[in-house]
């Protein structure tokens, strides 16, 4: 059900975010190219825009190990896939290149752990990152975006239970970075970034009988993880 329930708001969002965004912007100088969207206006390769990408997570050894451990094994959490959606936002245009934010509306990523005595994974969401990114023109059909996103993340186990309690929708909340480049030709976009940060478990309370060392030792997960990607960008 709660994959559902996720699944959806993520449909929905992404349309929302589609239909309130002008694909398409008239320019008069700059580097320019076509967009077949039933229309022959021209968009400069520095402009913002509407942007969706499908990519894969690929967690470090450390990835959802809590900070007062270290993962020494051969093992660690396997790919998986990431889905997201946001806007680029022009502020100041330097000739052909340009800097402005870059708000990533929906971000969600899943990722597993299998092996003969435990099975586990983890849906990681977030809402509204944001940060600057800088674009340089290459062509009048290619340019290089860098960038730099913060942003709340919520991490969910959906299988193991990590509370003392017993109950089964333990979740962490926190904040996290992810700094990364892509590469876009006319529409299409190809890229990376690096996701570092760490997340609370949101129940802190079930740990007050423990010493405050146990507590941090416990309750806090780390996020990095290494991402590509490809997609368009309108």
């Amino acid at each position: 059900m709660k994959k559902f329930i996720f699944c959806t708001t993520l449909i929905l969002a992404t349309g929302l975010v589609w239909a309130g965004n002008d694909p398409v912007k008239k320019t008069s100088t700059g580097k320019q190219y076509k967009i077949n969207m039933g229309t022959n206006e021209l968009k400069e390769m520095n402009d913002g825009g509407f942007y969706l990408n499908i990519g894969l997570a690929i967690p470090s050894k450390q990835c959802y190990v809590p900070l007062g451990f270290s993962n020494t094994s051969s093992e660690h959490f396997k790919m998986g896939p990431n889905l997201e959606a946001g806007n680029m936002f022009r502020i100041v245009k330097l000739d052909d290149n340009a800097i402005g934010i870059r708000a990533t509306w929906l971000s969600a990523s899943y990722n597993a752990w299998s092996e003969s005595k435990a099975n586990m994974s983890y849906l990681q969401g977030s809402v509204l990152r944001i940060g600057p990114y800088f674009t340089y023109a290459i062509s009048d059909e290619m340019a290089i975006d860098g960038f730099y996103q913060i942003g709340p993340t919520y991490v969910l186990n959906l299988d193991a239970d990590t509370t003392i309690s017993g109950r089964t929708d333990s979740g962490y909340l926190g904040v996290t970075h992810n700094v990364g480049a892509c590469f876009r030709y006319k529409v299409f976009s190809f890229g990376f970034d690096v996701n570092f940060g760490s997340v609370k478990y949101v129940d802190k309370e079930e740990y007050k009988s423990f010493s405050d060392d146990l507590i941090h030792d416990f309750y806090k997960i780390r996020t990095s993880h290494f991402r590509l990607f490809a997609g368009f960008r309108f």
